[in-house]
């Protein structure tokens, strides 16, 4: 029986043959999919209900399980059936294809398909999708007359009711799906002929891997079995570089070619991987440490990007900061503040953080750019700030730019300011039990009370934002010191 092709792996096919052939008969190979990634497919699934209410008074034939897409199939057909004007997750199948319509709405001369994305714009990859579905579904016997992606407007700003028509753009694709109808038919062909195979597409790997998601099977195809030395290591190489190399049979950065062109930041980095030996700019350093004015203090800095504002006067994705860590380089305590998961935290937290720190003169920060920006945008929704927080924010020393900017080099650095510690001679105690491990799950995190009724629930998340966060302090603290007494 010919394998059933949805619209994902119609999609996985355009980007890797090998990959689709996995998919339908080595699922089990996958890799684990990442906190992050999931939080992605959840953002996805909350804002296409959203924008059901566009359309409100459908019904919803959606499946809980893909073994129950037939079932979804006739209740799509019983809706039409019985006069049904609006449907959710409207779904058909022909030719053993499936696919199914975020939105399916009823129109003078013949059906409408809205399909919704959680995105701000429009990418090829959608109309791809676009495409397909209208194939389908007409195929199937509807007669659709036209063919539109919802994403979120970019321009939109939050009032206090949310507003779902300004919240929400909507572009008719019709003309550009059904320029696109070639590629689907020729797709389906080529994906058809690949599952038909008795044996694995021999692909090798490379930056379609990437292109236009993630492949979910780069661990078997080898991405986690690459050498000790390989180029793909080399954080500073940009991708054209490496897969120049790759095509020319250079895997190993010890082979790279002594003309190969290299800027001299990158040049310091092959120099070091390959002697193992540390490089240091100590002038450089001091430079960097000498605009330290004190009385200083450590910042760590989280914000939150939601895909629907959810605080006044923001727009869609905005950079929002929820909560800040301090720590004085000459005092032993820290102190934290996590804002209350409500419509106007902002005020709060830009009066708190003003209080916090009128005394000092210099924050030390790690990567903090966009956080601080974000502090910045903040104060402009809240104009008898602004002078203030910029004024506050002038004298910003980031000790990322160091590393950066290779006034310090190590062999076996990670850039990740859990791992630099280590480089100085520190170790920090692991906490197995944290499941909050990098600023973008912070953010999710925080999102999360906004969603939670629980109340035990909540006090968890900031248990767990408050250990993340100190943790982020103490590895700052230990940067800082170890490049004090190393490199002073």
């Amino acid at each position: 029986m010919t394998p059933l092709l949805s619209k994902s792996t119609f999609i996985r096919s355009l980007q890797c043959q090998k990959s689709l052939y996995l998919y339908k008969n080595f699922y089990h190979l996958r890799d684990e999919i990442s906190q992050e990634r999931q939080y992605v497919f959840e953002r996805g699934h909350d804002v296409g209900r959203l924008a059901q209410q566009l359309f409100p008074g459908g019904i919803d034939v959606g499946w809980e399980s893909p073994k129950e897409y037939d079932l979804s199939v006739k209740r799509t057909k019983q809706c039409i059936s019985d006069g049904t004007k609006v449907i959710y997750e409207a779904s058909f199948v022909w030719n053993n294809v499936l696919v199914a319509a975020d939105i399916l709405v009823k129109e003078r001369s013949g059906w409408h398909i809205y399909e919704v994305k959680s995105s701000l714009g429009i990418s090829e990859t959608y109309l791809r999708d676009a495409a397909l579905q209208l194939y389908v579904a007409t195929k199937s016997g509807l007669e659709i007359n036209g063919m539109s992606i919802i994403h979120l407007d970019k321009s939109y700003t939050r009032k206090e009711e949310l507003e779902l028509d300004q919240l929400f753009k909507i572009e008719d694709v019709t003309s550009k799906a059904e320029e696109r109808m070639n590629e689907i038919v020729f797709g389906l062909i080529d994906a058809r002929t690949t599952l038909s195979q008795n044996s694995i597409p021999d692909i090798k790997i490379g930056p379609h891997c990437e292109n236009p998601y993630t492949c979910d099977f780069k661990g078997y195809c080898g991405w986690n079995k690459m050498p000790v030395n390989s180029i793909f290591q080399l954080d500073d190489l940009e991708e054209e570089q490496k897969w120049d190399l790759f095509q020319n049979n250079i895997l190993d950065f010890r082979d790279i070619p002594q003309d190969f062109q290299l800027n001299p930041l990158q040049k310091i980095v092959l120099k070091s991987r390959i002697s193992g030996e540390v490089f240091m700019n100590k002038e450089a350093i001091n430079d960097q440490i000498a605009k330290i004015i004190e009385p200083a203090v450590f910042l760590d800095m989280q914000l939150f990007r939601p895909a629907v504002p959810l605080t006044l006067g923001a727009h869609p994705y905005s950079q929002i900061p929820f909560g800040y860590a301090l720590k004085s380089i000459d005092e032993p305590h820290s102190k934290i503040y996590i804002a209350y998961a409500g419509f106007d935290f902002e005020e709060d937290l830009l009066k708190q953080f003003l209080a916090d720190t009128s005394i000092y003169k210099t924050f030390i920060c790690f990567d903090k750019q966009w956080h601080l920006n974000a502090l910045k945008k903040a104060a402009e929704r809240h104009p008898e700030y602004k002078e203030v927080i910029e004024k506050r924010l002038e004298s910003v020393i980031d000790l990322a730019d160091i590393f950066k900017n290779r006034y310090f080099y190590h062999p076996k650095m990670k850039e990740n300011l859990r791992d630099l510690p280590a480089l100085f001679g520190f170790e920090m105690e692991p906490n197995k039990d944290d499941k909050i491990k990098s600023d973008s799950l912070a953010g999710t995190a925080f999102e999360h009370l906004y969603k939670d009724g629980d109340l035990m629930h909540s006090i968890e998340i900031k248990d767990m934002l408050k250990s993340y966060m100190l943790g982020n302090l103490e590895a700052l603290e230990m940067v800082y010191k170890g490049i004090m007494i190393n490199y002073q």
